[in-house]
């Protein structure tokens, strides 16, 4: 199955670099760490991988006015963890090829540079304030 191609190409080759690996790893775990969000899930995201996450209450990056996450990460419950062969296996090659695209290009629009997070604040705020009544 493809959905664990990423795996096994890491095991394949260890001398690959983590930047190669990335880029042709479809999915990319991102676990709780000790805050509300983590870098794991910003470096999935430039690796041009779906986030697959598992943090129930993180705060993601942005107003969902900017972006829907759904359209970009797979996001399962923690207590769900033994489920993620389904959640991944159910989305078709296109689904996929959609989400991995998306994401990236919201990556390298709004999280890649300095300029670019300011940017996604601000457009962020922008849409919150045109969604008040």
């Amino acid at each position: 199955s493809s959905v664990g191609r990423g795996v096994h190409a890491h095991f394949a080759n260890q001398n690959r670099s983590y930047t190669t690996l990335m880029s042709q790893t479809q999915f990319a775990g991102v676990p709780r760490g000790d805050n509300l969000f983590s870098y794991r899930f910003t470096e999935a995201l430039s690796g041009g991988c779906i986030p697959v996450v598992y943090a129930d209450g993180w705060v993601l990056p942005f107003s969902k006015a900017l972006i829907d996450w759904s359209s970009v990460a797979v996001i399962i419950p923690e207590q769900d963890v033994d489920q993620t062969f389904d959640y991944l296996h159910n989305l078709t090659l296109e689904q996929r090829c959609q989400m991995r695209k998306t994401g990236y290009e919201f990556f390298k629009k709004y999280m890649a540079t300095s300029e670019g997070i300011i940017a996604g604040i601000v457009e962020s705020l922008e849409r919150l304030l045109e969604l008040k009544p």
